[in-house]
């Protein structure tokens, strides 16, 4: 293209964290990388969607395997808390309801493709971060933001307990 720019396609990843931690990572408005782990964070650009995924309600806490927040990256390149600290990205995040992850599997392909057998299904949602096509970003996204209206039918039922 002469005299302009192509902006990069938009792609979509889902990120594991439990809730407690996705909860503060909300609060100040980022996701999270251990501090070595810069790399990851890199391959997420402007405009990204981001779905968080948490399978406990903390380290230790009892199982809640559930999508727990849903944003789009708002920042250029990872970014460091301190000297050593944890590297963040910028997210912008929605209003949207925590919904349930198993209802969800029959429509995502990435739980379909990578898992063999009912007891690993969770498996690609747990590492750390992976992209996901725009087809089950779209499901994910849509349950959780269908989730905070009681007229509509959800295929993941919205988890109560979870943040707003």
């Amino acid at each position: 293209m002469v005299g302009g720019s192509v902006r990069p396609v938009t792609r979509h990843w889902t990120c594991a964290a439990a809730l407690d931690v996705v909860t503060a990572w909300r609060a100040g408005g980022h996701v999270e990388a251990e501090a070595a782990r810069a790399t990851r964070l890199a391959r997420l650009s402007r405009g990204d969607g981001v779905v968080c995924y948490s399978a406990r309600t903390s380290r230790g806490g009892r199982p809640l395997r559930a999508f727990t927040a849903l944003g789009t990256v708002a920042d250029d390149a990872p970014w460091r808390v301190g000297a050593d600290g944890p590297w963040r990205r910028t997210v912008v995040f929605e209003v949207a309801a925590v919904v349930a992850a198993r209802p969800l599997l029959p429509v995502l392909a990435v739980a379909g493709a990578s898992v063999e057998g009912e007891e690993r299904w969770a498996s690609p949602f747990r590492r750390g971060l992976v992209e996901l096509s725009a087809g089950d970003f779209a499901a994910i996204a849509g349950a959780m933001r269908d989730g905070l209206d009681p007229d509509a039918h959800v295929i993941g039922r919205a988890v109560r307990d979870g943040p707003p």
